[in-house]
């Protein structure tokens, strides 16, 4: 879950920890069924529990704040007719073109990049990532020459783009202060 909410917050699809806001209902999202199997895939999925299935999410465009929230369901006064302003989020994972990598990120990556664009990388541990980055049923990386870095804004106004020829591709293991491997991440070297 760690690497999956670091990736989404590099893509611009979650804020910094630090903008997260608190105490606050950020949108909604329509239940449409249950799953009860251990077969559920994703990363925030327990073993031996009742899976919601979640289509259609929305966040508000300014956060309803001061809920104090609880544990469990519980119900908060709002009239569902006359919702804050939202909008539908747009999952814009990495995806594979040819052999050109396309990833979305923030501002802060953005202007990281601006900083030193010679290396970009992603945390691997993302199942959705590894999906996109690996060949079917195996951990070897596709091949890939080229990365297009999109600049994700609030509005999706913002077409900035930085294209560049990758020159080397590898895992690498990050460590935890003890030197345990906390994650692995795709990194590329670019020119």
């Amino acid at each position: 879950m760690i690497s999956t909410m670091s990736n989404l917050k590099q893509a611009g699809i979650l804020p910094e920890y630090e903008d997260m806001p608190l105490s606050a209902i950020i949108g909604y999202v329509d239940v449409v069924g249950f799953d009860s199997d251990n077969s559920n895939d994703s990363p925030w999925a327990g073993l031996d529990c009742t899976h919601w299935q979640l289509a259609n999410a929305y966040l508000f465009d300014e956060p309803i704040t001061g809920v104090k929230g609880k544990l469990g369901l519980f119900d908060y006064p709002i009239d569902e007719k006359n919702m804050p302003p939202a909008h539908k989020v747009e999952q814009d994972f990495p995806f594979i073109e040819g052999d050109c990598l396309n990833v979305y990120v923030n501002d802060r990556c953005w202007q990281e990049l601006q900083d030193d664009d010679s290396i970009f990388s992603i945390d691997i541990n993302d199942p959705y990532v590894v999906d996109v980055l690996c060949k079917e049923d195996s951990l070897e990386l596709k091949p890939v020459k080229k990365i297009r870095i999109i600049r994700r804004t609030a509005n999706k106004t913002q077409t900035d783009v930085i294209t560049r020829k990758v020159t080397n591709v590898v895992w690498d293991a990050y460590k935890d202060e003890e030197g345990k491997d906390l994650t692995y991440k795709f990194v590329c070297e670019i020119i």
